[in-house]
């Protein structure tokens, strides 16, 4: 390095070390400046707030802190800075250098002599060489060239400084901090020196809470917190809009404004102090002030929305219901909440001061609506509304008829009037059932099957549907029930459907044994009634002819023989009570055999007139004479009383015969009815034994059980058949003309065929697998029963026509014979009014006609006691006649008599022509009985009554079902009566008609007494289920009542045709959905095929069922 290079570089070194220690003196002076400054403000600050100077003080104060200051700060921060920027070569160079050598001990003076050499070097003065003082320089050079020369400035003075400042700093802080209003107040009186301030207020008041906000309703405590010498009151001013209020505090110093409402500015004043005015600023907090509650009841209860009243919140409601809420506060909302007791809490839609929300009703609850501002306020003390379940009730299922446990008849139906309800609709309804086989019933809880039935509206509120139950189909098996109960099930599809069930109820599926054994079984104790009955009025008999006896010889009867008399008349009242007894037994019993199709046609005709005949036991006159018997009993005329037992007497003995005619008819009339029974039992088995042989066919090697027990039981009842056969042969040995040989021919066939064995083989048969050979034996079976079925037809048509031609010729004799004897007796007319005979030849011919129909009359009695075609009208005539020709014979005895006697043989002879007619008539009815002569007529009136009585019962179920009757439909319950009123009167002109015609008119008058009573019902707007069920009543009946008439007339049309061989195929399979199907089945149902229905017929039924079913389509 040159030699200039290395002074310079030294010199630069020492001038960095003369500027750090310029800057560290300026700072430490800056630092003394402020430390004064802090210091002397704090003393004068101290001394202003302990001594409270006056202005003068104060203004010396004030110049003295304006002289000082600025002369503390030129020593110690202007002069450094004066320096730092002008004296820039002070210190010298040498002092620096005798500084760091000071500062580093290897160095010492020898950088500044190195330096003072090289300056002075150049004049020589000194007599030093160049070479020297450049060779020292740069060995000191060398030595100190990697010295940092600052580090010779010394920081502990500038630390020290740094330090004082910072706990002067602090110490003014806290001293300002404990005492900051003094000193504050101190500063400010000094800084404005000329200023003259008041001495201070011995105390300092703070009030309290100061400018707030509160919540309304709140209450507020106002505090005043006194430092210093307490003033002993303080004024405290409440300003509310215009007007203030003063209120005096005493120590310490509290004032509670309570439940506040509004804004208030408050302040206090006490002495010379008055504080500032503060503010209570009220905040409401957010409450509800309108709350609208909606209701939206669940879809299947249908029921319209509902909107509560405004701000009623409580809510009651099905389970589903969707509550909507819409609440309205007072203020701007930022949250709104819907909470629940049990279920937390359901967020709400915010807008504004408006908020919405939504629940479903799910249990029973209570709720309140929390509402939060805008400032987090929530509203306090909601209201809790409650939550309550509206309970949906359990549905109501009935079954209205039978509604009891039956047999069934041979229709295989039951027909039912099923009623369920439920509070908001049906959305099912069914028959449950259960076949339990043998009649052996576990249990009757579990219904494994079941039957839907349909609705006529969806899912209605309640249903009253009269339904018709084929159980056909079900394949029952004699002995079988079936128990059944009716089901519905509510819409509800919140908590799932409820169902409800009615009672159970069981239909029995008798055997034919078992009901020919009741109907036998009824029928042997009404002619053992019967018996009884007529043994009784024998012993009456006897007494009342005794009584007579002891008359006749003129003495007053005794008062116990009065007593007696009227006992017997007791007596005769109680066997007429037995005979009507008997009359409603005999109806029940041909109602049951006529439902179950026991008997032929013609057996039931007569059974229909032993019905009349129990009518014909009681007669008008017989009560007449019982009246007037009495009557005589109560008088003291003996003559009087001699002639009413004389009537008595007569009465009672044609009581007597119309009991024994009845015993004789019906003991006659049960032989066709064991015949007609054989019948039905042999085509019962041969029906079971098909629907057997039908079963194996379909079956391969399987083994059945059930079809062995069935076939065991078809053994076991063509046994009993059999022993059958024995007590019909006892039974027709009893009666004359019966087809005796006949069934003793039928009997040994049944005992050659040996039906029994073929049974039994059958049955091993099945039981040993082999179905093909057991089908070809009960097929054998079959036939055999068919061949011996067609034997018992053709005696059981014998036997019919054998009594029918025996009637018919005596009934011809009988004509015959009158007819003769009315020409005897106008020839005896014309003989005496000529004179061409004697008086005694007169009498003679007359007693001899008379003797002649006295023949003809106990023939006829005799007759009667087999037949119903010996009419009372006969007997009447017959009467008549008898009593003109003894009146004739009588004015004969007498001299001149024979004139007088011409107007009774006249009336004589009219009553044989009336008798003779009447025989004609009931020839005509036996020749035509169970044909079609007559009937057009007679069926013309019955399909229009029933297409009336059909329309009448549609409306009256569309009435029914309605419920409450509104105005319009009470008039139209007042035109249904008039309507019924018209079908009535059609009916009893029907009867008046063809009244004497049994097999025509049947038991038709019963529905003149239903229909009276349900003109009555509607007359006086009380119709209920009972009267719907005697209209469906009179509907079935009058539809049977065609049925009966075309079944005589058809059986018989078949009774003239010899059988043959229909071979033909099958139908198709049957589509229920098609109408035509559903057609097969209603004709299927009513066995319209077989009964001969004509089509305008069928189409009556027809809309009459489609009524009752319409809900299958």
């Amino acid at each position: 390095m040159q030699k200039n290079d290395t002074y310079t570089t030294i010199q630069i070194k020492l001038h960095q070390l003369r500027q750090k220690e310029k800057v560290f003196t300026l700072l430490r002076g800056s630092l003394n400046g402020l430390v004064m400054c802090a210091g002397i403000i704090l003393f004068f600050s101290l001394l202003e707030a302990l001594f409270y100077f006056s202005s003068p003080v104060r203004t010396l104060f004030f110049i003295g802190f304006l002289i000082g200051v600025p002369v503390a700060f030129g020593f110690w921060v202007i002069k450094p800075l004066f320096s730092l920027w002008f004296k820039t070569r002070f210190p010298d160079d040498d002092s620096l250098a005798i500084q760091v050598g000071r500062h580093f001990p290897r160095i010492k003076d020898r950088l500044a002599d190195a330096l003072q050499v090289f300056r002075s070097h150049p004049d020589q003065s000194y007599g030093t060489s160049s070479s020297m003082a450049e060779a020292s320089l740069e060995t000191v050079y060398e030595e100190v060239k990697s010295f940092d020369f600052r580090q010779t400035v010394s920081k502990k003075p500038l630390t020290r400084m740094f330090r004082i400042g910072t706990i002067t700093a602090l110490f003014c802080i806290i001293i300002f901090s404990l005492f900051p209003s003094q000193l504050g107040k101190a500063l400010d009186r000094l800084s404005h020196p000329n200023q003259e301030f008041n001495l201070p207020i011995p105390f300092q008041l703070v009030l309290l809470p100061g400018n707030v906000q509160v919540i309304q309703g709140e209450d507020v405590d106002i505090t005043v917190k006194a430092d210093g010498k307490a003033p002993s009151e303080i004024s405290l001013f409440l300003q509310e809009e215009n007007t203030i209020q003063e209120r005096i505090l005493h120590p310490p110093y509290h004032y509670q404004i309570a439940s506040i409402r509004r804004d208030i500015d408050y302040f206090i004043e006490a002495d010379r102090f008055r504080s500032e005015t503060c503010r209570i600023d009220v905040v409401q907090r957010p409450l509800v002030r309108t709350l609208q509650v909606t209701l939206t009841p669940p879809p299947y209860a249908r029921m319209s929305t509902r909107r509560l009243e405004e701000n009623s919140g409580e809510v009651r409601a099905l389970l589903g219901t969707k509550i909507h809420l819409s609440v309205t506060a007072n203020k701007t909302l930022s949250e709104a909440s819907i909470y629940f007791e049990k279920e937390g809490k359901r967020q709400m839609i915010v807008h504004q001061q408006n908020a919405e929300g939504e629940f479903v009703v799910r249990q029973d609850d209570r709720y309140w609506i929390e509402l939060t501002d805008t400032l987090e306020l929530k509203n306090t003390n909601p209201i809790v509304y409650s939550i309550g379940v509206q309970p949906d009730y359990h549905p109501v299922a009935r079954i209205l008829f039978p509604a009891k446990n039956i047999d069934l008849d041979e229709t295989m139906s039951i027909p039912l009037t099923l009623e369920g309800e439920d509070d908001f609709g049906l959305s099912l309804c069914q028959l449950a059932y259960a076949i339990h086989k043998g009649g052996i019933i576990d249990s009757l809880e579990t219904m494994p099957s079941v039957l839907t039935l349909p609705f006529t509206e969806n899912k209605p509120i309640k249903v009253l549907q009269n339904y018709t139950w084929n159980l056909e189909e079900l394949g029952l098996y004699p002995e079988d029930i079936i128990a059944y109960r009716f089901e519905v099930w509510d819409n509800d599809d919140v908590s799932g459907p409820k169902r409800a069930q009615s009672a159970v109820y069981t239909a029995r599926f008798p055997s034919l044994l078992e009901i020919f054994q009741e109907v036998e079984a009824e029928q042997s104790d009404q002619i053992e009634s019967l018996n009884d009955i007529y043994s009784e009025s024998e012993i009456l008999r006897e007494e009342l002819e005794q009584i007579a006896e002891e008359m006749k010889s003129s003495r007053e009867l005794e008062w116990e023989e009065r007593k007696n008399l009227e006992s017997m008349g007791e007596k005769q009242l109680q066997m007429e009570e037995e005979v009507r007894n008997l009359q409603e037994r005999m109806a029940d019993l041909i109602d049951r055999m006529e439902k179950n199709d026991l008997l032929s046609m013609e057996t039931l005709e007569k059974y229909q007139e032993l019905q009349k005949l129990f009518q014909e036991i009681i007669t008008p006159e017989l009560a007449e004479t019982m009246k007037k018997l009495q009557e005589a009993l109560d008088t003291v005329d003996q003559e009087q009383l001699k002639l009413a037992m004389n009537n008595f007497q007569l009465s009672q003995e044609n009581f007597m015969k119309s009991i024994e005619r009845t015993i004789s008819i019906l003991k006659k009339l049960r032989v066709e009815q064991k015949v007609d029974e054989l019948v039905k039992r042999m085509d019962d088995l041969i029906e079971r034994q098909e629907r057997i042989n039908r079963d194996l066919n379909q079956m391969k090697e399987e083994t059945s059980s059930e079809l062995v027990e069935r076939e065991e039981k078809i053994e076991e009842d063509s046994e009993l058949l059999r022993q059958e056969m024995d007590t019909l042969s006892d039974m027709m040995e009893e009666l004359p003309g019966m087809p005796l040989s006949q069934l003793e021919a039928i009997m040994n066939r049944m005992d050659q065929e040996n039906l029994s064995g073929q049974f039994s083989r059958m049955q091993q048969m099945m039981e040993a697998g082999q179905n093909e050979k057991a089908a070809a034996a009960g097929t054998g079976a079959q036939q055999t029963m068919e061949s011996i079925s067609e034997m018992m037809k053709e005696m059981q048509q014998n036997m019919m026509s054998d009594q029918k031609e025996k009637v018919a010729n005596a009934l011809n004799r009988a004509s015959y014979r009158l007819l003769q004897l009315s020409r005897g007796q106008e020839d005896l007319m014309s003989q005496t009014s000529k004179g061409e005979v004697s008086e005694s030849q007169s009498a003679e011919k007359q007693l001899s006609l008379l003797s002649g129909l006295n023949q003809v009359a106990d023939s006829l009695v005799q007759l009667a006691q087999e037949t119903f075609f010996v009419t009372p009208e006969m007997g009447r005539a017959l009467g008549k006649a008898q009593t003109q020709m003894k009146d004739a014979l009588q004015m004969m005895s007498q001299p001149g008599g024979q004139q007088g006697a011409r107007p009774s043989q006249g009336q004589a002879m009219g009553a044989l022509n009336e008798t003779v007619m009447a025989i004609q008539e009931a020839l005509e009815q036996l020749a035509g009985s169970g044909s079609g002569l007559g009937m057009e007529q007679y069926m013309a009136g019955l399909e229009k009554m029933s297409q009336m009585q059909l329309g009448i019962n549609q409306q009256m179920m569309d009435l029914f079902q309605d419920g409450q009757l509104s105005l319009e439909e009470q008039a139209a319950m007042a035109r249904l009566a008039a309507e019924q009123s018209a079908v009535k009167k059609a009916m009893e002109d029907l009867l008046r008609e063809f009244g004497d015609r049994s097999e025509i008119t049947g038991r038709l008058d019963q529905m003149v007494e239903d229909m009276e009573s349900v003109i009555e019902d509607l007359e006086q707007q009380r119709a209920d289920q009972e009267t719907i069920e005697r209209q469906e009543r009179i509907l079935s009946r009058l539809l049977d009542a065609q049925r009966s008439v075309r079944k005589r007339d058809y059986s018989r049309e078949r009774e003239s045709l010899t059988g043959e061989d229909v071979i033909r195929q099958s139908p198709e399979a049957l589509s229920l959905e098609q109408q035509t199907g559903r057609e097969r089945i209603l004709r299927d149902i009513l066995r319209l095929g077989d009964e001969g229905y004509t089509k305008d017929y069928q189409d009556l039924i027809r809309q009459y069922y489609e009524r009752l079913l319409e809900e299958e389509r």
